[in-house]
């Protein structure tokens, strides 16, 4: 006992000791930082200069990845702290030496040069401001990587933003359009980058050469594409009407001094109610302001066109909210009766315990719940939970479709219908385990429907479609071969071959991995609380709806941006 209470005594000793050690060497620290007042900086230095880059690249041997690897991580740095520095001179003076560096060690490494190029290209204080050295860092990446368009791309938006010189010099639109173009014909480069390119044009004043790129899209295979080419081509013709007008306005005012009275008086012989009207069928005005023409159509690209709205907000998210709810009340019956094989029409909605017909005030989504204080009229019993949550979600769910998607009625038609399909498809499998066939096999049909007018297209939605039922199929052949043991039912392959004729083959690939990824940290949660073992087997299907919704709706950007790096 005695050389228990020793060796106790003994610890308790070395542990105050230690800590009084830390906050004795904390309190030198502070005091010193305390003391170092002085106004002269270190002088900061490059060993190696970019010059001799080639030099460093044969001493690193082999390592040279690795060694640029660690002179990006000191670019990250030097850009870091002389952003927040408060220092006048002298900031930002190693940021174009050390990238060049970095490139030159490694001359595939993707994130220097697009990073860089903003990191130089950013106006004081909170960069350089250098635009040639930014132009520069990419053009070398492009000469050591030809085939990366986004380099011509990244070119073309500086020019874009910044112009050739410095950040007071107005937008070099022409040499924009020239590097969006180079862009657009490397291979691999999406088709909006020759959208843009006319856009640019017509911005520089180069409308004939914007209309040549869109008369080339308008012959693309891609629907969209079309449909993009066709209203840029209906913008010019606005534009060109304008002038048209404009001419004829000012040739009218400079010989009678005053407004015309009609547009006929612009055209003489026309009906004296004849009012011009853009592509869109939307009619032009006189501006009483300026004495110029007005154009008032959503079509105008000389008023930065934004998508056009079909409901006015936030009155229109308030109808998509309350059709959200109504829908999520028709789920909810789908959830409680299509894996039991009853039918979804009749009978009518009834109580779960006493089958007691509920009436239409009782059954109004989300409210008739919280006024009934979730119990049933009739028998006091307590109702699940689940139906005002699904009605919520529904909700909540078609309104974020609807923000990203409401200036296309068709796609927004198509993924709310997406939407309603991935919610009734979670509550079946959360409960009961199972897809019904009557859900993941219209839906892929509808999904392949939608996509003959709205992206990903057929090509994609067919591909998307095999290639979401082949990836499972062959999972679940491969770990019966195995195993023995069947590692999921063909209701996932159904669905994954579903979400594959909605989104496309692309995003098959985003939304099993990120269902895969949710359905580890899942299993692996309930496995350490003791809930499940690690055998069990969770509903794979509601993890692929959730990453479903994800992707349909920020799916192509997360892409865009992951294969931005390579």
């Amino acid at each position: 006992m005695k050389h228990m209470r020793r060796a106790r005594v003994r610890t308790a000793v070395a542990a105050v000791g230690i800590a009084a050690g830390l906050g004795l060497a904390g309190a030198v620290l502070r005091a010193g930082d305390a003391r170092d007042v002085s106004p002269v900086q270190a002088e900061r230095l490059l060993y190696l200069s970019p010059q001799s880059g080639r030099v460093a690249d044969r001493l690193m041997l082999s390592f040279d990845a690795l060694a640029a690897d660690v002179y990006w991580i000191r670019t990250l740095q030097h850009y870091g702290r002389d952003r927040k520095s408060a220092r006048a001179e002298g900031r930002f003076e190693l940021l174009d030496p050390l990238l060049e560096l970095t490139t030159t060690l490694d001359p595939q490494l993707n994130i220097a040069y697009r990073f860089g190029a903003i990191f130089l290209a950013q106006p004081p204080p909170g960069g350089p401001g250098r635009i040639d050295q930014a132009i520069a860092l990419l053009e070398k990446g492009l000469e050591h990587n030809p085939g990366r368009w986004q380099y011509a791309s990244d070119i073309g938006f500086i020019y874009y933003w910044y112009g050739a010189g410095d950040h007071s010099a107005a937008a070099d639109n022409e040499t924009a359009a020239m590097w969006f173009e180079r862009a657009a014909a490397m291979p691999g480069a999406p088709v909006w980058l020759r959208q843009l390119a006319a856009t640019t044009r017509v911005r520089g004043g180069d409308r004939d050469g914007a209309r040549r790129l869109l008369q080339g899209l308008a012959a693309s295979e891609e629907e969209w594409v079309r449909r993009a080419a066709a209203r840029g081509l209906d913008q010019l013709k606005a534009l060109e009407s304008i002038d048209e007008l404009q001419t004829l306005f000012d040739t009218y005012y400079a010989e009678h001094h005053a407004r015309p009275a009609s547009w006929s008086d612009l055209s003489p012989g026309q009906p004296r109610n004849m009012v011009p009207v853009d592509p869109a069928h939307v009619p032009f005005e006189f501006d009483a302001s300026t004495n110029a023409v007005a154009e008032v159509s959503t079509l105008s690209l000389a008023r930065d066109i934004e998508p056009q709205v079909i409901f006015p907000l936030p009155f229109g998210l308030v109808v998509v909210a309350i059709c959200g709810l109504m829908v999520g009340s028709f789920l909810n019956v789908c959830i409680s009766r299509l894996p039991a094989g009853e039918s979804v029409v009749f009978p009518g909605s009834r109580c779960p315990s006493c089958r007691t017909s509920i009436r239409w005030y009782d059954n109004l989504p989300l409210l008739s719940f919280l006024l009934l204080g979730g119990r049933c009229r009739a028998c006091h019993v307590a109702i699940s939970r689940r139906y005002p949550i699904i009605e919520a979600v529904t909700s909540a769910a078609f309104v974020c479709q609807a923000l990203l998607f409401g200036n296309d009625p068709l796609l927004l038609g198509s993924r709310l219908v997406f939407t309603a399909l991935l919610v009734a498809l979670f509550g079946t499998d959360l409960e009961t385990q199972r897809l019904p066939n009557v859900l993941t096999i219209p839906g892929a049909l509808l999904g392949v429907l939608f996509s003959v007018w709205r992206s990903p297209g057929p090509v994609a939605s067919v591909e998307g479609l095999a290639l979401g039922a082949g990836i499972l199929l062959a999972v679940r052949w491969l770990w019966h071969r195995a195993t023995g043991v069947d590692a999921m039912g063909l209701g996932d392959v159904k669905m994954l071959a579903c979400i594959g004729a909605f989104l496309g083959w692309q995003q098959v690939c985003l939304v099993l991995l990120l269902a895969s990824v949710m359905g580890a940290i899942v299993g692996v949660a309930l496995a350490a609380s003791g809930g499940r073992s690690l055998q069990s087997r969770l509903p794979f299907g509601t993890f692929l709806a959730v990453a479903a919704f994800g992707a349909s709706l920020v799916g192509d950007r997360a892409l865009a941006w992951y294969l931005g790096f390579f």
